[in-house]
Protein backbone atom coordinates (compact mmCIF):
# COMPACT_ATOMS: atom_id res chain seq x y z
CA UNK A 1 0.00 0.00 0.00
CA UNK A 2 1.49 3.29 -1.09
CA UNK A 3 1.26 6.17 1.11
CA UNK A 4 0.82 10.08 -0.21
CA UNK A 5 2.39 12.30 2.24
CA UNK A 6 1.33 16.32 1.39
CA UNK A 7 4.06 17.98 -0.27
CA UNK A 8 2.49 21.32 1.00
CA UNK A 9 4.87 23.37 2.71
CA UNK A 10 3.90 23.98 6.49
CA UNK A 11 3.89 27.55 6.01
CA UNK A 12 1.11 27.03 2.87
CA UNK A 13 -0.49 24.94 5.19
CA UNK A 14 -1.04 27.40 8.32
CA UNK A 15 -2.16 29.81 5.38
CA UNK A 16 -4.88 27.98 4.39
CA UNK A 17 -5.97 26.59 7.47
CA UNK A 18 -5.46 30.21 9.15
CA UNK A 19 -8.99 31.29 7.60
CA UNK A 20 -10.64 28.89 9.61
CA UNK A 21 -10.46 31.34 12.92
CA UNK A 22 -11.83 34.42 11.15
CA UNK A 23 -14.59 32.32 9.94
CA UNK A 24 -15.86 30.99 12.47
CA UNK A 25 -15.59 34.47 14.08
CA UNK A 26 -17.49 35.75 11.44
CA UNK A 27 -20.35 33.59 11.88
CA UNK A 28 -20.72 35.21 15.18
CA UNK A 29 -20.19 38.81 14.24
CA UNK A 30 -22.84 38.52 11.32
CA UNK A 31 -25.47 37.01 13.39
CA UNK A 32 -24.57 39.77 16.48
CA UNK A 33 -24.71 42.65 13.65
CA UNK A 34 -28.20 41.00 12.62
CA UNK A 35 -29.73 40.69 15.97
CA UNK A 36 -28.45 44.34 17.13
CA UNK A 37 -29.29 45.99 15.34
CA UNK A 38 -32.71 44.54 14.45
CA UNK A 39 -33.66 44.45 18.28
CA UNK A 40 -30.88 45.46 20.42
CA UNK A 41 -30.49 41.98 21.96
CA UNK A 42 -28.22 38.93 21.36
CA UNK A 43 -28.92 35.24 21.86
CA UNK A 44 -26.15 33.38 23.69
CA UNK A 45 -25.97 31.08 21.30
CA UNK A 46 -24.09 33.02 19.07
CA UNK A 47 -20.88 33.05 21.04
CA UNK A 48 -20.05 29.74 20.22
CA UNK A 49 -18.27 30.39 16.93
CA UNK A 50 -16.17 33.03 18.42
CA UNK A 51 -15.51 30.51 21.46
CA UNK A 52 -14.36 28.07 18.99
CA UNK A 53 -12.49 30.48 17.08
CA UNK A 54 -10.70 31.58 19.52
CA UNK A 55 -9.35 27.93 20.33
CA UNK A 56 -8.72 27.49 16.67
CA UNK A 57 -6.72 30.85 16.37
CA UNK A 58 -4.20 29.49 19.34
CA UNK A 59 -3.91 25.96 17.39
CA UNK A 60 -3.21 27.44 13.78
CA UNK A 61 -0.04 29.52 15.05
CA UNK A 62 1.38 28.54 18.16
CA UNK A 63 4.28 30.00 16.99
CA UNK A 64 2.56 33.53 18.67
CA UNK A 65 0.03 32.11 21.20
CA UNK A 66 1.69 34.80 23.71
CA UNK A 67 0.46 37.50 21.50
CA UNK A 68 -2.83 36.00 20.96
CA UNK A 69 -2.88 35.48 24.57
CA UNK A 70 -2.15 38.88 25.45
CA UNK A 71 -4.78 40.42 22.74
CA UNK A 72 -7.30 38.22 24.62
CA UNK A 73 -6.57 39.31 28.01
CA UNK A 74 -5.99 42.67 27.02
CA UNK A 75 -9.93 42.69 25.28
CA UNK A 76 -11.16 40.66 27.52
CA UNK A 77 -10.53 42.91 30.63
CA UNK A 78 -11.80 46.29 28.59
CA UNK A 79 -14.92 44.30 27.80
CA UNK A 80 -14.92 42.99 31.20
CA UNK A 81 -14.76 46.45 32.77
CA UNK A 82 -17.67 47.78 30.42
CA UNK A 83 -19.69 45.51 31.69
CA UNK A 84 -18.51 45.88 35.37
CA UNK A 85 -18.71 49.69 34.93
CA UNK A 86 -22.24 49.92 33.20
CA UNK A 87 -20.83 51.74 30.44
CA UNK A 88 -22.59 49.23 27.75
CA UNK A 89 -24.31 46.00 27.56
CA UNK A 90 -23.62 42.67 28.28
CA UNK A 91 -23.52 41.88 24.42
CA UNK A 92 -21.57 44.96 24.16
CA UNK A 93 -18.87 43.95 26.38
CA UNK A 94 -18.89 40.11 24.92
CA UNK A 95 -18.55 41.74 21.18
CA UNK A 96 -15.37 43.75 22.58
CA UNK A 97 -13.66 40.45 23.63
CA UNK A 98 -14.93 38.26 20.39
CA UNK A 99 -12.81 41.16 18.29
CA UNK A 100 -9.72 39.77 19.92
CA UNK A 101 -10.12 37.01 17.41
CA UNK A 102 -8.02 37.27 14.70
CA UNK A 103 -4.96 35.65 13.23
CA UNK A 104 -3.22 38.87 11.33
CA UNK A 105 -0.52 40.93 12.67
CA UNK A 106 -2.52 44.16 12.69
CA UNK A 107 -5.51 42.34 14.41
CA UNK A 108 -7.63 44.20 15.65
CA UNK A 109 -6.67 47.65 14.60
CA UNK A 110 -8.40 46.90 10.77
CA UNK A 111 -11.30 45.64 12.74
CA UNK A 112 -11.77 48.72 14.74
CA UNK A 113 -11.20 51.37 12.07
CA UNK A 114 -13.92 50.01 9.69
CA UNK A 115 -16.39 49.28 12.72
CA UNK A 116 -15.52 53.23 13.57
CA UNK A 117 -15.90 54.01 9.90
CA UNK A 118 -19.47 52.56 9.93
CA UNK A 119 -20.20 54.37 13.54
CA UNK A 120 -19.63 57.19 12.43
CA UNK A 121 -21.56 57.19 9.39
CA UNK A 122 -24.76 55.23 11.00
CA UNK A 123 -24.77 58.12 13.87
CA UNK A 124 -24.48 61.06 11.20
CA UNK A 125 -27.29 59.41 9.15
CA UNK A 126 -29.05 59.33 12.34
CA UNK A 127 -28.39 62.79 13.57
CA UNK A 128 -29.17 64.16 10.12
CA UNK A 129 -32.40 62.23 10.09
CA UNK A 130 -33.81 63.64 13.48
CA UNK A 131 -31.82 67.17 13.18
CA UNK A 132 -29.85 66.11 16.76
CA UNK A 133 -27.09 63.72 17.53
CA UNK A 134 -29.38 63.23 21.38
CA UNK A 135 -32.27 61.26 20.34
CA UNK A 136 -34.63 61.12 22.92
CA UNK A 137 -38.40 60.04 23.36
CA UNK A 138 -41.00 59.79 26.73
CA UNK A 139 -43.18 56.57 26.62
CA UNK A 140 -44.90 54.25 28.98
CA UNK A 141 -42.82 52.36 31.29
CA UNK A 142 -45.29 49.30 29.69
CA UNK A 143 -44.02 49.85 26.30
CA UNK A 144 -40.65 50.84 27.48
CA UNK A 145 -40.12 47.04 28.96
CA UNK A 146 -41.41 45.58 25.86
CA UNK A 147 -38.57 46.89 23.51
CA UNK A 148 -35.23 47.03 23.36
CA UNK A 149 -34.07 49.97 21.22
CA UNK A 150 -34.75 53.02 23.52
CA UNK A 151 -32.40 52.78 26.55
CA UNK A 152 -34.45 53.88 30.25
CA UNK A 153 -32.94 57.05 31.80
CA UNK A 154 -35.25 58.51 34.10
CA UNK A 155 -38.78 57.38 35.05
CA UNK A 156 -41.61 59.79 36.41
CA UNK A 157 -44.01 58.25 38.56
CA UNK A 158 -46.82 60.20 40.92
CA UNK A 159 -45.28 63.39 40.44
CA UNK A 160 -41.73 62.36 41.37
CA UNK A 161 -38.87 61.78 38.73
CA UNK A 162 -36.02 59.20 39.55
CA UNK A 163 -32.38 58.62 37.27
CA UNK A 164 -32.38 54.55 36.45
CA UNK A 165 -28.89 53.34 36.24
CA UNK A 166 -26.28 54.11 33.55
CA UNK A 167 -26.68 50.23 32.67
CA UNK A 168 -29.26 49.47 30.57
CA UNK A 169 -29.88 45.80 31.71
CA UNK A 170 -30.25 47.22 36.00
CA UNK A 171 -32.15 50.03 34.35
CA UNK A 172 -35.25 47.76 32.34
CA UNK A 173 -35.05 45.45 35.77
CA UNK A 174 -36.18 48.06 37.77
CA UNK A 175 -38.74 49.46 35.60
CA UNK A 176 -40.46 46.24 36.27
CA UNK A 177 -41.32 48.48 39.86
CA UNK A 178 -43.69 50.80 37.77
CA UNK A 179 -45.96 48.58 36.09
CA UNK A 180 -49.38 49.08 36.44
CA UNK A 181 -48.81 52.42 37.87
CA UNK A 182 -49.09 54.68 35.09
CA UNK A 183 -45.41 55.77 34.90
CA UNK A 184 -43.52 57.20 32.21
CA UNK A 185 -39.68 56.83 31.08
CA UNK A 186 -37.66 59.15 29.58
CA UNK A 187 -35.45 57.12 27.09
CA UNK A 188 -32.30 58.04 24.91
CA UNK A 189 -32.23 55.74 21.35
CA UNK A 190 -29.60 53.09 21.97
CA UNK A 191 -27.24 52.95 19.43
CA UNK A 192 -26.06 49.62 17.74
CA UNK A 193 -22.55 49.46 19.30
CA UNK A 194 -21.91 45.75 19.52
CA UNK A 195 -23.31 45.80 15.78
CA UNK A 196 -20.60 48.22 14.59
CA UNK A 197 -18.19 46.17 15.74
CA UNK A 198 -19.54 43.54 14.12
CA UNK A 199 -19.62 45.14 11.06
CA UNK A 200 -15.97 46.29 10.91
CA UNK A 201 -15.12 42.96 11.72
CA UNK A 202 -16.78 41.20 8.93
CA UNK A 203 -15.29 44.39 6.54
CA UNK A 204 -12.15 44.68 7.72
CA UNK A 205 -12.07 40.28 6.95
CA UNK A 206 -13.59 40.86 3.57
CA UNK A 207 -10.73 43.09 2.67
CA UNK A 208 -8.07 40.94 4.00
CA UNK A 209 -9.03 38.30 1.85
CA UNK A 210 -8.64 40.28 -0.63
CA UNK A 211 -5.70 41.61 0.11
CA UNK A 212 -3.94 38.69 1.97
CA UNK A 213 -3.15 38.59 5.57
CA UNK A 214 -1.29 41.47 7.29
Amino acid sequence: MLIYRSRLPVTSRREDTRLYAEILASITFALVAYQDFRERMVSDYVWIPAIVAGVVMLWERPEVWVFSLAKVGIFGALGALSILLGLFGQADGLTIIAMAVGTSTLSPIPQMFAAAVVAIGHILFLAVRHGSLKIEKIMPVEEAVKQNVWIPLEVTSEGQTVELDSSPEKAWKALEGYLGKGATVRTSYGVPFAGYLAVGYIVAFAVLLVLGPV
